[in-house]
């Protein structure tokens, strides 16, 4: 299959851009966390952002749980052959570096999984509102109000990222700062 274009400005947040970035998160501002316990209107909005998320698939979506992490129902360390298995053939397979190891990723519609020299899952990333997350029905688009909602209150909050730390792994929501919305989610091994 074809080998990851360096130089390829089809999809700027693809996962090596954002494996650095997270690497290097010191830069941004941090965005207080709202302490309002007191249902608003936009509670309300996220409320039904969710639901018609869940309704979309036509089953309801399985709820984050720190203590089993998972994005997709895929958690770190799956093995490639079972979820290859299970999910038939990728769209789309290229090898990237990442900081002398290299990944091998696997695109789907919507989201992308990164696989390790022992093929274990290193990352998986969703990148697109249709994608289903299993994280109490957040999507990407969603606001940044939604996802504090439907996943309390983060580890990091900043203009650009929430993250939540989880058994073995981290949770990252990247955001546009400028509408506070999502533009990917990830679930990648904490190096801690």
């Amino acid at each position: 299959q074809g080998q990851a274009d360096g130089n390829s400005s089809e999809r700027t947040n693809g996962p090596q851009q954002t494996f650095n970035k997270d690497k290097n998160n010191g830069d941004s501002p941090v965005v207080p966390a709202s302490g309002d316990d007191a249902k608003s209107e936009a509670d309300a909005t996220t409320e039904s952002t969710a639901l018609k998320n869940t309704a979309k698939e036509g089953k309801a979506e399985l709820k984050w749980d720190p203590k089993a992490p998972k994005l997709r129902q895929i958690s770190i360390a799956d093995s490639q052959a079972s979820l290859d298995k299970l999910l038939g053939q990728p769209s789309e397979s290229y090898s990237l570096d990442d900081g002398g190891d290299e990944l091998t990723v696997h695109e789907y519609k919507g989201y992308s999984i990164g696989f390790d020299a022992s093929k274990k899952v290193k990352f998986i990333e969703v990148f697109e509102s249709d994608a289903v997350t299993d994280l109490n029905g957040l999507r990407v688009g969603d606001s940044e109000k939604t996802a504090l909602t439907l996943l309390g209150k983060p580890e990091t909050h900043t203009s650009s990222v929430i993250a939540y730390k989880a058994s073995g792994a981290l949770l990252k929501l990247d955001l546009d700062p400028e509408n506070n919305q999502i533009i990917s989610i990830k679930l990648f091994a904490d190096s801690e």
